[in-house]
């Protein structure tokens, strides 16, 4: 599969449009799917661009992985990058996790915190009245 790609790109990266019939022989059905599964790969991460009449053209990006890098590379950098993108999805969803059981264990404790306030208060108005009073008896 890795020569289908290297083949599309290289045709593409010298015409100035990629033709499927006039760029490669198919020997057999199993072959075409293969191109046409590589073309689908190529133009969904962005290195062809479909023209109109079943036509593909090289872009600037497939163009930079041809000349720098190949593809073999740039393959090998997409599995890379999905593995830390699925990576960092189950450390968030982990971290979503642990941060609603905190949550929870805060709301539990909100209901006790909260009558204390409300006890505090009563305590602090009570004490304020007391001294009020006391001042106006002087």
């Amino acid at each position: 599969m890795l020569e289908i790609y290297s083949k599309i790109l290289e045709n593409a990266y010298n015409t100035s449009f990629l033709i499927p019939k006039g760029t490669m022989s198919f020997s057999n059905k199993e072959n075409f799917i293969k191109y046409k599964n590589a073309l689908l790969f190529l133009v969904e991460n962005g290195l062809l661009e479909e023209m109109p009449q079943k036509r593909h053209r090289i872009t600037n990006k497939g163009r930079e992985v041809y000349e720098n890098e190949g593809i073999f590379t740039y393959l090998l950098n997409q599995q890379t990058s999905k593995a830390r993108d699925e990576h960092k999805q189950e450390v968030d969803y982990n971290l979503s996790i642990s941060r609603l059981e905190l949550t929870k264990k805060i709301l539990d404790d909100y209901k006790w915190t909260k009558w204390l306030s409300r006890f505090a208060f009563l305590i602090s108005v009570g004490l304020a009245v007391l001294k009020l009073i006391e001042y106006l008896n002087k």
